[in-house]
């Protein structure tokens, strides 16, 4: 992702437990963003960047999700953006790394 914003340092960034293939998508696709974006990905205490995502997949063609970042200067809730498809079961992977640049972009624009 060439666009967070003035952010290249480290990151941590904690998903939602597994269990939901359409969430865990969301998070591998965020996760690479990040690296391709030039930031490390550390552990969070070790972080002074860190992202939570929050998302839900009732559905496999559907994904209402945020991230909250936290940094020094305390907690900002990203916007909850929701992605859904009908033409097909369940979400494609390009859309699910659009919607990681999406998400990354709302709430790295926020800080």
């Amino acid at each position: 992702m060439s666009g967070a914003p003035g952010r290249a340092g480290p990151v941590a960034l904690t998903c939602p437990e597994p269990g939901n293939a359409v969430v865990a998508q969301v998070c591998a696709a965020l996760q690479d963003e990040l690296r391709q974006s030039g930031h490390p990905l550390l552990p969070a205490a070790d972080a002074p960047l860190r992202l939570r995502l929050e998302a839900e997949s009732q559905r496999p063609d559907r994904l209402r999700a945020r991230l909250i970042v936290e940094d020094a200067s305390g907690r900002h809730e990203g916007d909850e953006i929701e992605l859904s498809v009908m033409d097909r079961a369940t979400i494609p992977e390009a859309q699910l790394r659009s919607f990681a640049r999406l998400l990354l972009g709302e709430a790295l624009s926020r800080k």
